[in-house]
């Protein structure tokens, strides 16, 4: 089809006109394929490009930024050019961690580095954010162990080795290891129960954390990395995956509607649903990488 009859049967289709401008923006933006021939002399479009203009166009309705519009059509199964697709999500992590990435620079030891953000000043209790909440309930809202807990997070995104265990000291109140808070912030501890209610091990937290950091999985520094030496294939497969375990933000839904509290550790899918291109791209940045 030529764009002429591609933006009539869009408009028939759609109930609104697409304006040329709008249709070339499309494409240039790695929305809309380029043309593949020529029809009397005009270019002509691949087939399968009306659904396509039909779809980016409804899309567009609701995200009219271009960046996150290319994630959400990609996440949605669409066709989207591969070069401006990894840039799109590549910028989303980027812009959401530059605070962390600029703290980082200043430190070059990964404690020192992961000290200087947990002394940034911050009212965790305040922030509306559904993981701070999230973490905060976990953590029995103690802003001390939430501390801790964070510091060996960063200090592993950081590419260091923190400290697992202290030394019992004898004091009456046996504090809680960094390695036991890391545990209770991450779910780890109700979700070891229900694995062993079914004849299943979770394995070592301190060698699966460790791998995640040794396969760059929790690298703050250049989260974009991963996407930069991918294929259209890894990131389809990646996205069809994650898009299979949606239905676990169902299912901790029912279990908070049911149970009153997050039962089981799932609240990590469903907490990030404000931050929703960061979240997609985080999840495909994680199976891209998973060992």
């Amino acid at each position: 089809m030529t764009r002429a009859e591609l933006l009539t049967a869009a408009r028939r289709a759609l109930g609104y006109e697409i304006k040329p401008d709008q249709f070339k923006a499309f494409r240039e933006q790695g929305l809309i394929q380029r043309p593949d021939a020529r029809k009397a002399g005009r270019p002509t479009y691949p087939a399968g490009t009306l659904r396509q203009v039909i779809e980016v166009s409804r899309l567009h309705e609701r995200e009219r930024r271009f960046d996150e519009l290319r994630i959400l059509a990609f996440w949605e199964g669409h066709w989207v050019d591969l070069e401006p697709l990894v840039r799109s999500l590549a910028k989303i992590l980027e812009d959401a961690l530059a605070g962390i990435r600029e703290v980082r620079a200043r430190y070059p030891a990964p404690e020192d580095a992961a000290e200087a953000l947990l002394s940034l000043p911050r009212n965790v209790h305040a922030s509306r954010s559904p993981a701070v909440r999230l973490a905060l309930y976990r953590m029995g809202r103690s802003d001390a162990d939430l501390r801790s807990a964070l510091h060996v997070f960063l200090v592993l995104a950081f590419g260091g080795d923190p400290i697992w265990h202290v030394e019992d000291v004898g004091l009456d109140h046996k504090e809680e290891s960094p390695l036991e808070l890391v545990k209770k912030l991450t779910g780890a501890n109700k979700r070891a129960v229900a694995l062993q209610r079914i004849g299943l091990d979770e394995g070592d937290p301190v060698a699966m954390l460790t791998e995640l950091r040794d396969a760059d999985i929790l690298d703050l520094e250049d989260p974009g990395r991963a996407f930069r030496t991918a294929t259209q294939s890894d990131l389809q497969l990646a996205r069809d995956h994650l898009r299979a375990c949606e239905t676990l933000e169902d299912l901790a839904l029912l279990a908070e509607i049911r149970h009153g509290r997050d039962t089981i550790g799932l609240g990590t899918f469903r907490v990030h649903k404000r931050d929703a291109y960061f979240t997609m791209a985080w999840r495909l940045r994680f199976w891209r990488l998973a060992p």
